[in-house]
């Protein structure tokens, strides 16, 4: 089977020609207004998906949603089901061979081509594979220093993007950003982090694109940037603070945090809204910033007025299935079973009777309210 190779050349760059300069928001959590925060004010629909026992699996991390394909990355292996939950097929195995994966991986995928990117982090290898399982093969991507690997990985437009956190221990290490690899040349670009930077668990979470589109950030950098092919602008702007995480708390990056310290657990961009998710001492603070109004608010959690439930509803995943806006995440089905069940609500039983509660771990979707202008 043959492997094809490609370096990847020192080609750390600056971008400078590659700003788009633009109006940009700044944006202040600490100013956001405190309320109640409901998920019908969100959500006009929720949907359960509950994963078939064809294909057996302890967990999955990357996954990718369409209208006719669920693919996940999952501890058994890529695994297609339909939108309902039925096993379709595996896409490659586990495995040290030419067409096969290690289990610390990143997944993209191509919708257009009906393609999914596997890269193996430890081993600097690509490879593709299409919706059906059949296999295309396998480049190496080498960048100049070892042991340094991206933390995630979207496809968008002919590109994929290699979304990089910073490490406290790589002083003699390239401290990327993001890089971008055309998936027809093969021509790889980086973007090289400008600042010195300390922290080591700084992994950006970008779950899908926005409008072909994607949004990047660090703790430590002030700039939110989108990104679109080769170019990019600041879009968003942090506002200085004694809540932003500083180089000082990234030093003692698995110390408590300090009080009041918010450090970026998710970001998602949608037509309406910036959702946010901060971590900090005593819990997460979920913020919901209003693109148009140029307004945000903040709370604990999102209060579950539909189903009178307690999730704790911390979406991971964005989606645009015909033509609307979804949110994600996953649950573990006999949680879900006993909260809906808790909850007492009529439709709340209803779902609650028809989940396995050893059917372990399922998707919840959220259908995001249109606007009406």
């Amino acid at each position: 089977m043959k492997v094809l190779h490609f370096c990847l050349l020192a080609m750390f760059f600056s971008c400078t020609s590659n700003v788009e300069k633009g109006e940009y928001t700044i944006l202040d959590p600490t100013t956001f207004e405190e309320k109640e925060l409901l998920l019908s004010d969100y959500v006009d629909e929720v949907r359960f998906i509950i994963f078939d026992t064809t294909f057996l699996f302890r967990g999955f991390g990357d996954y990718y949603m369409d209208e006719d394909n669920i693919i996940i990355d999952s501890t058994e292996g890529i695994a297609r089901f339909t939108p309902k939950g039925k096993f379709l097929n595996k896409i490659g195995r586990i495995g040290e061979g030419p067409a096969e994966y290690l289990d610390f991986t990143s997944m993209a995928v191509d919708p257009i081509e009906k393609k999914v990117y596997v890269y193996m982090m430890e081993t600097f290898r690509l490879s593709t594979y299409l919706f059906d399982g059949t296999y295309i093969g396998t480049k190496q991507v080498e960048h100049s220093k070892r042991r340094y690997w991206p933390r995630s990985m979207i496809y968008d437009q002919g590109k994929l993007y290699f979304l990089f956190g910073l490490n406290i221990d790589s002083a003699d290490y390239p401290q990327y950003e993001w890089g971008t690899l055309d998936t027809c040349s093969g021509q790889i670009s980086l973007r090289v982090a400008t600042d010195k930077v300390w922290g080591r668990t700084n992994s950006p979470s970008s779950p899908d694109s926005y409008n072909n589109q994607l949004l990047y950030w660090n703790f430590f950098n002030d700039s939110i940037y989108r990104l679109k092919g080769n170019h990019y602008e600041v879009e968003y702007l942090w506002a200085k603070g004694d809540w932003r995480f500083t180089y000082e708390d990234g030093s003692q990056i698995f110390s408590p945090l300090r009080k009041g310290c918010l450090r970026i657990y998710t970001m998602a961009e949608t037509n309406n809204y910036l959702y946010i998710v901060f971590y900090r001492q005593g819990g997460d603070l979920i913020c919901f910033y209003d693109k148009k109004l140029k307004k945000g608010w903040r709370a604990l959690r999102i209060t579950d007025d539909i189903y009178h439930t307690d999730i704790r509803f911390l979406w991971n995943g964005y989606h645009n299935l015909n033509g609307r806006e979804y949110m994600s995440q996953v649950i573990r089905s006999e949680e879900l079973k006993e909260k809906l069940y808790e909850g007492g609500t009529p439709e709340g039983k209803r779902i609650a009777d028809q989940i396995d509660e050893e059917a372990g771990l399922m998707l919840m979707l959220f259908r995001l309210k249109e606007r009406s202008e």
